[in-house]
């Protein structure tokens, strides 16, 4: 069944403003930098595990990201391509990173990534 095009934008527009209002709560709360994180593979028992994190300027909007699970595969591979050092400074991140965790790194009785683990090496690597 096809999307109306109108519906899907306001529909994303909505989307943008509720991360908006969360960001603008937590910066009221006193956090600096908000990281948009996303991983692959978690959960899987063999293959790659990997993580990886954004923090983008304030006014830095990029319509339809969204976690990597919810996106059709033209729209995920557009984003992929988002992964240079030249991408991250023409969007002015500040800061980014992808981490593949290594399988001495993953939990015992799944096989997943530990989010904890994945979060504190996210911010040892970007320095927060």
């Amino acid at each position: 069944m096809p999307v109306d095009p109108l519906s899907a934008l306001f529909a994303e527009l909505g989307r943008l403003s509720v991360l908006h209002r969360l960001e603008r709560e937590l910066a009221r709360r006193g956090y600096r930098l908000v990281a948009g994180v996303d991983e692959v593979g978690r959960g899987c028992l063999a293959g790659p595990v990997a993580a990886a994190a954004v923090i983008l300027p304030e006014d830095c909007v990029l319509p339809g990201l969204d976690d990597s699970k919810r996106l059709d595969a033209p729209s995920r591979a557009a984003f992929a391509k988002l992964r240079s050092v030249r991408d991250m400074r023409e969007l002015r991140a500040q800061g980014w990173l992808d981490y593949a965790m290594p399988p001495a790194e993953l939990t015992i009785d799944t096989g997943a990534m530990s989010p904890e683990l994945a979060a504190e090496r996210i911010r040892s690597a970007l320095g927060l």
